[in-house]
């Protein structure tokens, strides 16, 4: 009986070991989850950077068209006004 004790000691010192490994292991893994988790939150962040700026960009474009029209009209109006005059 005294043969078995090692044996026995050296089962439940191997399970602990492996417990804790695989502890670590998921433990480990837990980590790289919210480093994946962050990294497509952070994509998403620039990506929706990245829209707003193009959306920001479009708008001043209209804002610019606008104004170009309004010049224009402006010019226009006033060649009309040269034209009746003279």
């Amino acid at each position: 009986m005294t043969g078995m004790v090692p044996f026995i000691l050296y089962n439940i010192t191997t399970t602990i070991i492996h417990i804790m490994e695989m502890k670590e292991f998921t433990v480990h893994h837990i980590h790289i989850m919210e480093m994946k988790e962050f990294t497509v939150h952070h994509i998403q962040i620039m990506e929706m950077k990245e829209f707003i700026v193009h959306h920001i960009h479009i708008m001043e474009m209209k804002e610019f068209t606008i104004h170009l029209i309004h010049i224009m009209e402006m010019k226009e109006f006033i060649n009309a006004l040269w034209l009746n005059v003279s």
